[in-house]
């Protein structure tokens, strides 16, 4: 992804990144010697060329991580049926309260998503115990989350336990793809990235 040189040619990023500030610095110059309608017009072509250079690459890359976004998004999935259906299992079998239930089946959920996304999702196969600190600071996070909204919403408020645990699964996988992938895991695609350069 780069812009397009005469001739046909791709530029690299660093070859873009020369073409676009060099395009700037002539625009700017020249500013004094055309019109304002003229410098506006090359302004903002040089502005909608520059978001749709970055939009490019931002839409590359999120297209290069779908098949462990799909990998994440079955885990997910699995982890919340497995969620839902012991959190029912344990208030209306055997009349637990919520967040007593959420606090004991959250200990199984977090170490088969753990598990899984490591092996599977992100394929991620060290042993550093850097990123089980990092896991586990995610998890205490994502599990301090879940046990405040439902002491709050199920206990003071009276919502529906079940959609206050569905809100707070929502609320969570927002941040825990990025989380998992930049942040937790991350050891393995700096080490690959070196070994490439």
């Amino acid at each position: 992804m780069g812009l397009s040189l005469r001739g046909g040619a791709r530029a690299t990023t660093k070859q873009s990144t020369l073409l676009l500030y060099s395009y700037v610095i002539a625009m700017t110059t020249g500013l004094l010697r055309h019109s304002a309608a003229a410098s506006f017009l090359a302004m903002t072509k040089f502005a909608v060329n520059s978001v749709r250079f970055m939009f490019k690459k931002i839409v590359a890359h999120a297209w290069s991580l779908r098949h462990q976004f799909i990998r994440y998004f079955c885990v997910g999935f699995s982890a919340f049926i497995l969620d839902m259906s012991s959190l029912m299992l344990l208030k209306e079998v055997f009349g637990w309260q919520p967040i007593t239930a959420v606090v004991t089946n959250q200990v199984f959920i977090i170490t088969y998503v753990f598990l899984l996304n490591k092996y599977w999702s992100f394929d991620n196969r060290d042993l550093d115990h850097r990123q089980l600190v990092r896991f586990l600071t995610l998890v205490g996070f994502n599990y301090a989350v879940s046990i405040t909204t439902m002491y709050f919403f199920n206990h003071r408020l009276g919502w529906d336990y079940r959609l206050v645990r569905i809100g707070t699964i929502i609320l969570a996988t927002c941040w825990n793809f990025l989380s998992y992938k930049y942040w937790v895991y991350r050891l393995k695609s700096l080490i690959s990235n070196n070994q490439l350069n």
